[in-house]
């Protein structure tokens, strides 16, 4: 059984996805390679953040132990944010989503934080949810203190105005027009 449920369900998962696309104008959904086990994300920024006007491209893959092993996620788009380091090569993860993404909190939940680790129970919506909210700045998912990048979690917590001027000069070089189709093709 758990073998069908994980060429089933990423499946079943991309058409979550592509409904709640169509409810979110933010987030835009497609496979990678015709493959449901690898999808293709493009997060926008929100209006009135440092990333407003940008396009974030994320590629999510799911393994053969999904659902019960969190998916691969990994930003494409160089984007100064404390919790994605934008330096991390295509194969490995460069997004810091401990409680989410992270085997070593699988089926663990921590009581004072209310966060609880990946499970069978969770999906790719859930993926997607969370890496929007982290573009878009919104706690508790947006947490520069459990940086990945710690120059810009520094610059964050202590020269804001720096931080997101810098944000803005990435968006700007990375993030809009021509940039957005030579990313991750």
């Amino acid at each position: 059984m758990p073998q069908l449920m994980t060429k089933i369900r990423p499946k079943k998962d991309y058409e979550q996805c592509l409904e709640l696309c169509q409810k979110d104008p933010y987030i835009e959904i497609s496979l990678w390679d015709n493959s449901y086990d690898r999808l293709k994300l493009v997060v926008k920024g929100l209006e009135n953040t440092p990333y407003e006007g940008g396009k974030f491209v994320f590629e999510l893959k799911v393994s053969q132990n999904y659902p019960y092993f969190p998916p691969f996620v990994h930003c494409h788009t160089p984007i100064w944010h404390p919790n994605i380091d934008s330096s991390y090569p295509p194969n490995r993860m460069n997004i810091k989503l401990v409680w989410l993404l992270d085997p070593e909190y699988l089926a663990k939940y921590n009581p004072q934080t209310k966060e609880a680790g990946w499970n069978s129970t969770k999906n790719l919506v859930d993926v997607i949810c969370v890496l929007r909210d982290l573009i878009h700045m919104k706690r508790p998912v947006f947490k520069p203190e459990f940086a990945l990048n710690t120059e810009a979690r520094s610059q964050y917590l202590r020269h804001r105005k720096q931080f997101i001027d810098t944000a803005k000069s990435w968006v700007e070089k990375h993030a809009t027009g021509d940039q957005i189709a030579s990313v991750a093709k």
